[in-house]
Protein backbone atom coordinates (compact mmCIF):
# COMPACT_ATOMS: atom_id res chain seq x y z
CA UNK A 1 0.00 0.00 0.00
CA UNK A 2 2.82 2.42 0.86
CA UNK A 3 4.57 1.70 -2.46
CA UNK A 4 1.37 2.43 -4.39
CA UNK A 5 0.87 5.71 -2.49
CA UNK A 6 4.49 6.69 -3.14
CA UNK A 7 4.10 5.90 -6.85
CA UNK A 8 0.88 7.94 -7.02
CA UNK A 9 2.60 10.83 -5.24
CA UNK A 10 5.51 10.69 -7.70
CA UNK A 11 3.12 10.59 -10.67
CA UNK A 12 1.12 13.53 -9.32
CA UNK A 13 4.30 15.57 -8.82
CA UNK A 14 5.54 14.71 -12.31
CA UNK A 15 2.20 15.75 -13.82
CA UNK A 16 2.14 19.02 -11.89
CA UNK A 17 5.77 19.62 -12.91
CA UNK A 18 4.81 19.22 -16.57
CA UNK A 19 1.84 21.58 -16.18
CA UNK A 20 3.77 24.30 -14.36
CA UNK A 21 7.34 23.90 -15.58
CA UNK A 22 8.49 23.69 -11.94
CA UNK A 23 11.00 20.93 -11.12
CA UNK A 24 9.71 18.11 -8.90
CA UNK A 25 12.36 18.94 -6.28
CA UNK A 26 11.06 22.50 -6.10
CA UNK A 27 7.44 21.31 -6.03
CA UNK A 28 8.20 19.17 -2.97
CA UNK A 29 9.75 22.14 -1.25
CA UNK A 30 6.82 24.28 -2.21
CA UNK A 31 4.40 21.65 -0.95
CA UNK A 32 6.09 21.40 2.42
CA UNK A 33 6.25 25.16 2.86
CA UNK A 34 2.65 25.55 1.72
CA UNK A 35 1.37 22.83 4.06
CA UNK A 36 3.12 24.45 7.01
CA UNK A 37 1.05 27.58 6.46
CA UNK A 38 -2.30 26.23 5.25
CA UNK A 39 -1.70 26.95 1.57
CA UNK A 40 -2.39 24.28 -1.06
CA UNK A 41 0.36 22.95 -3.32
CA UNK A 42 -1.82 23.60 -6.37
CA UNK A 43 -2.37 27.21 -5.36
CA UNK A 44 1.30 27.76 -4.62
CA UNK A 45 2.37 26.06 -7.87
CA UNK A 46 -0.11 28.16 -9.84
CA UNK A 47 1.19 31.31 -8.14
CA UNK A 48 4.80 30.44 -9.00
CA UNK A 49 3.80 29.76 -12.60
CA UNK A 50 2.41 33.32 -12.76
CA UNK A 51 5.54 34.57 -11.00
CA UNK A 52 7.70 33.13 -13.75
CA UNK A 53 5.45 34.55 -16.47
CA UNK A 54 5.41 37.97 -14.82
CA UNK A 55 9.21 37.97 -14.47
CA UNK A 56 9.45 37.31 -18.20
CA UNK A 57 6.98 40.10 -18.97
CA UNK A 58 8.88 42.51 -16.72
CA UNK A 59 12.12 41.69 -18.56
CA UNK A 60 10.29 42.21 -21.86
CA UNK A 61 9.42 45.78 -20.99
CA UNK A 62 6.31 45.69 -18.78
CA UNK A 63 7.24 48.68 -16.62
CA UNK A 64 4.44 48.15 -14.09
CA UNK A 65 5.59 44.60 -13.35
CA UNK A 66 9.25 45.65 -13.33
CA UNK A 67 8.39 48.33 -10.76
CA UNK A 68 6.52 45.82 -8.59
CA UNK A 69 9.52 43.46 -8.60
CA UNK A 70 11.90 46.34 -7.93
CA UNK A 71 9.77 47.43 -4.97
CA UNK A 72 10.28 43.92 -3.57
CA UNK A 73 14.04 44.03 -4.18
CA UNK A 74 14.05 41.69 -7.20
CA UNK A 75 16.26 42.50 -10.18
CA UNK A 76 14.30 40.95 -13.06
CA UNK A 77 17.54 40.65 -15.06
CA UNK A 78 19.39 38.68 -12.38
CA UNK A 79 20.39 35.11 -13.10
CA UNK A 80 17.93 33.80 -10.49
CA UNK A 81 15.05 35.73 -12.06
CA UNK A 82 15.97 34.69 -15.61
CA UNK A 83 16.14 31.04 -14.58
CA UNK A 84 13.01 31.22 -12.42
CA UNK A 85 15.08 29.88 -9.51
CA UNK A 86 12.45 29.47 -6.79
CA UNK A 87 15.06 28.53 -4.19
CA UNK A 88 16.52 32.03 -4.50
CA UNK A 89 13.47 34.04 -5.54
CA UNK A 90 10.89 33.02 -2.93
CA UNK A 91 13.05 34.00 0.07
CA UNK A 92 13.89 37.31 -1.66
CA UNK A 93 10.21 37.96 -2.32
CA UNK A 94 9.36 37.01 1.26
CA UNK A 95 11.93 39.50 2.53
CA UNK A 96 10.63 42.18 0.17
CA UNK A 97 7.05 41.63 1.27
CA UNK A 98 8.09 41.72 4.93
CA UNK A 99 9.28 45.31 4.39
CA UNK A 100 5.86 46.46 3.15
CA UNK A 101 4.04 48.04 6.08
CA UNK A 102 0.46 48.13 4.85
CA UNK A 103 -1.37 44.81 4.56
CA UNK A 104 -3.37 46.09 1.58
CA UNK A 105 -0.15 47.16 -0.21
CA UNK A 106 1.40 43.80 0.61
CA UNK A 107 -1.60 41.95 -0.84
CA UNK A 108 -1.61 44.18 -3.91
CA UNK A 109 2.09 43.55 -4.58
CA UNK A 110 1.72 39.82 -4.00
CA UNK A 111 -1.16 39.70 -6.49
CA UNK A 112 0.82 41.71 -9.04
CA UNK A 113 3.77 39.32 -8.99
CA UNK A 114 1.95 36.01 -8.28
CA UNK A 115 -1.38 36.64 -10.00
CA UNK A 116 -4.73 35.99 -8.32
CA UNK A 117 -3.13 33.42 -6.00
CA UNK A 118 -0.82 36.08 -4.58
CA UNK A 119 -2.99 36.62 -1.53
CA UNK A 120 -2.88 32.89 -0.82
CA UNK A 121 0.93 33.00 -0.86
CA UNK A 122 1.17 35.62 1.89
CA UNK A 123 0.92 33.19 4.84
CA UNK A 124 3.75 31.08 3.36
CA UNK A 125 5.88 34.16 2.77
CA UNK A 126 5.00 35.96 6.01
CA UNK A 127 7.79 37.17 8.28
CA UNK A 128 10.49 36.53 5.71
CA UNK A 129 9.29 33.14 4.56
CA UNK A 130 9.02 29.57 5.69
CA UNK A 131 12.79 29.12 5.68
CA UNK A 132 12.84 30.88 9.04
CA UNK A 133 10.39 28.44 10.61
CA UNK A 134 11.74 25.25 12.20
CA UNK A 135 11.25 22.04 10.26
CA UNK A 136 10.76 23.51 6.79
CA UNK A 137 12.19 21.52 3.89
CA UNK A 138 13.95 22.24 0.61
CA UNK A 139 13.35 25.86 -0.51
CA UNK A 140 13.49 25.98 2.98
CA UNK A 141 15.25 21.83 3.70
CA UNK A 142 15.20 18.23 2.50
CA UNK A 143 13.22 16.45 -0.20
CA UNK A 144 13.30 13.23 -2.22
CA UNK A 145 15.43 13.64 -5.33
CA UNK A 146 13.95 13.75 -8.81
CA UNK A 147 15.77 10.49 -9.53
CA UNK A 148 14.22 8.79 -6.50
CA UNK A 149 10.75 9.98 -7.54
CA UNK A 150 11.26 8.72 -11.10
CA UNK A 151 12.20 5.29 -9.76
CA UNK A 152 8.97 4.88 -7.75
Amino acid sequence: MVAKEAATYADDLAELSQKTGIATDDLQCLQFAAEQTGTSLEGAANATKFLQRNLSEARSGNKELAAAFAQLGIDVNSAAAKQGDLVKLLPQLADGLSRVASQSDKTNLAMRVFGRSGGDMLPMLADGGCRRKPGCAGLFGETASSRALANL
